[in-house]
């Protein structure tokens, strides 16, 4: 998001009842999530085994199964909702 002055909002996160709804600029790893995109860090790993085993019992269009992120610091699944966006659930960090 551009602001005045030539600045620009690259990153900005949300915590909501003990969860945490990030919002990225779509660049670097984030330029593949598609045309929309949510990301969805949860505060327990039983929170996102749970949440990854919902969406396999609701046959979610799965983009991305449940795996180590890209950098090794957590882990995370992406469904497609019916409208085409992207949704990325994390869970807490690795190690």
């Amino acid at each position: 998001m551009a602001l005045p002055g030539g600045r620009h909002i690259r990153h900005a996160a949300l915590r909501w009842r003990g969860e945490l709804l990030w919002l990225n600029e779509k660049a670097g790893s984030y330029a593949a999530m598609g045309p929309t995109s949510v990301l969805l860090d949860l505060a327990t790993d039983d929170d996102l085994d749970g949440a990854w085993a919902k969406a396999r019992d609701e046959e979610a269009d799965v983009a991305a199964p449940l795996a180590i992120n890209w950098d090794g610091t957590s882990r995370n699944f992406t469904v497609r909702d019916p409208e085409g966006t992207l949704w990325q659930v994390g869970g807490p960090t690795v190690g």
